[in-house]
């Protein structure tokens, strides 16, 4: 009997320190994770304001008269050596707003650069297969060009370099005819967010951008960049935010 009585008392005393343990362990996993979660509170603060104060640097830095042969920015495009050995998140991706007519170059949650567009917006079954442009994430393509023209659609572009079909799609300067100039009545709806139905350009799915900002492109974006493009039912306020994961 005194033998199943101590035998108790230690199963007992085992039970007790189980618990004191697991309490002291509780609270210190508590403790880390407060730590862990204030951490991340600080630095997703510290990003919204740095994002904030970024926005305001690019408003200002954005040409107010758009003009297709200069740069969309007065700031300089962004250096994209130093963001080849990064992490993937952080490398430079584009990310293109039909809503807003705007190609965003983004590392992580930060836009480097604002470029001014041009896409032909979609209406459903009723926009010819030829003028849609695809919705979803690409990558640039190998397939890319200082000039070509398309003696069918009787336009052409300067710069350009494909994110889908080996060319079918791709970024590329605002139109230009057979000679190379500029088609001044399709390039001025360059950034403009009243295309309507019945005023809709004719990209066929392309991408239009000012010359030296289609020309940076071509020239510094290699294969595998990231391409995300968004509808223009995509929610303009949240849609760079939204993409930030990616």
């Amino acid at each position: 009997m005194k033998k199943n009585n101590l035998i108790y008392w230690i199963v007992a005393i085992i039970l007790v320190g189980i618990a004191g343990w697991s309490a002291v362990h509780m609270h210190h996993l508590e403790s880390k994770n407060a730590v862990k979660v204030s951490r991340e509170m600080k630095i997703s603060s510290s990003i919204s304001r740095h994002i904030k104060k970024i926005t305001k640097e690019q408003k200002k830095a954005m040409r107010k008269k758009v003009d297709w042969n200069k740069s969309s920015m007065t700031k300089a495009y962004p250096d994209v050596s130093k963001y080849k050995n990064v992490k993937k998140s952080n490398r430079i991706r584009l990310v293109v707003s039909s809503a807003k007519q705007r190609v965003y170059v983004m590392s992580g949650p930060y836009v480097l650069y604002t470029m001014y567009a041009s896409l032909g917006k979609n209406y459903n079954s009723k926009t010819p297969n030829y003028q849609v442009t695809p919705v979803g994430k690409f990558k640039l393509e190998e397939t890319r060009g200082d000039k070509f023209y398309d003696a069918t659609r009787q336009l052409g572009g300067l710069h350009w370099t494909s994110f889908k079909g080996k060319g079918m799609y791709h970024f590329q300067s605002v139109p230009v005819d057979e000679n190379g100039k500029v088609i001044e009545k399709d390039a001025k709806h360059l950034g403009s967010t009243k295309i309507t139905k019945k005023n809709n350009i004719k990209a066929y799915g392309s991408i239009w951008l000012t010359v030296p900002d289609a020309e940076w492109i071509q020239k510094n974006l290699p294969v595998g960049t990231k391409v995300l493009i968004y509808g223009e039912d995509a929610s303009s306020d949240n849609f760079i935010a939204d993409n930030a994961k990616h």
